[in-house]
C-alpha cells in the first residue's frame, strides 16, 4: 500500500509540479551577483515577482535581516564544497534571528545552492514533509534521509525534489480518504497545494 501511494505520489509530483520547481531554481542560477542571490534567497523572492507561501508569514523584516547577515558570510557560502556545509553555514544565522526556522533555513540554503551549483545529496527533513516521510516509515526525528531508504518510486526524484514530494503529498502518503476534495490541480489525486494564486508582493 505504501508503495502504491509513493508511485502516485511521485507520479503527479512529476507531472504537476516538478517544471515549476525547475523554474525557481532557474531562477536563482541566472542572478549574476552572488551577493544579490542570496539576499533574494533570505527575502524568498519568486519568478513571478511575489514572495513564496513557504516564507508567507515571516515578517519581512526578519527576512531582510537574515538576507543581510548571509550577504556578510558571502566568502563562507562560495567557499561550501558541498549542499550540507552551505547549509551548515545558513543555518547558523537562522538560528540567530527571531521567525526563522528550519524551513526557511533549508529553502534558502537550497536557493543559494542553486546559484552556487551545490544540491543537496540527502533529503532534508522539516515541518510538513517529517509528516511525509513518517508516512512512509522514515523516523521523524531524523534531519536528514538517504533517498536508498525510501519507498523504491522515489528514485526517480533528486534529493530536493523528494523533499518537496513527501511535503506536497503527505496526506496521499498517509492515505487521507479527503484528498480528492482538495480541489488541487493534481487531477484529484492528493495533492496538498492549492491552485496557484496572485503573487505576494516582495519583501
Amino acid at each position: 500500500m505504501i508503495e502504491q501511494r509513493a508511485d502516485r505520489a511521485v507520479s503527479d509530483y512529476i507531472q504537476y509540479h516538478r517544471a515549476d520547481a525547475a523554474r525557481e531554481l532557474d531562477f536563482y542560477r541566472a542572478i549574476p551577483a552572488l551577493g544579490k542571490a542570496i539576499r533574494r534567497a533570505a527575502r524568498a523572492d519568486t519568478a513571478d515577482g511575489g514572495k513564496h507561501p513557504h516564507q508567507r508569514r515571516i515578517p519581512c523584516d526578519a527576512l531582510r535581516e537574515f538576507g543581510a547577515q548571509l550577504a556578510r558570510r558571502q566568502h563562507l557560502l562560495r567557499r561550501a564544497r558541498s549542499f550540507a556545509g552551505l547549509h551548515r553555514v545558513v543555518e547558523e544565522v537562522g538560528q540567530s534571528i527571531r521567525g526563522i526556522g528550519e524551513l526557511a533555513i533549508y529553502d534558502t540554503a537550497h536557493r543559494i545552492g542553486a546559484r552556487l551549483s551545490l544540491a543537496p545529496r540527502a533529503v532534508y527533513l522539516h515541518r510538513d514533509t517529517r509528516s511525509g516521510a513518517a508516512a512512509v516509515g522514515v523516523d521523524p526525528r531524523r534531519s536528514t534521509v538517504a533517498v536508498s531508504e525510501l519507498p523504491a518510486a522515489f528514485a526517480a526524484l533528486e534529493p530536493h525534489e523528494i523533499e518537496d514530494c513527501l511535503c506536497i503529498f503527505k496526506g496521499l502518503l498517509a492515505g487521507d480518504p479527503a484528498l480528492p476534495l482538495t480541489g488541487c490541480r493534481c487531477s484529484g489525486r492528493g495533492c496538498a497545494r492549492p491552485r496557484r494564486r496572485t503573487a505576494r508582493a516582495r519583501c
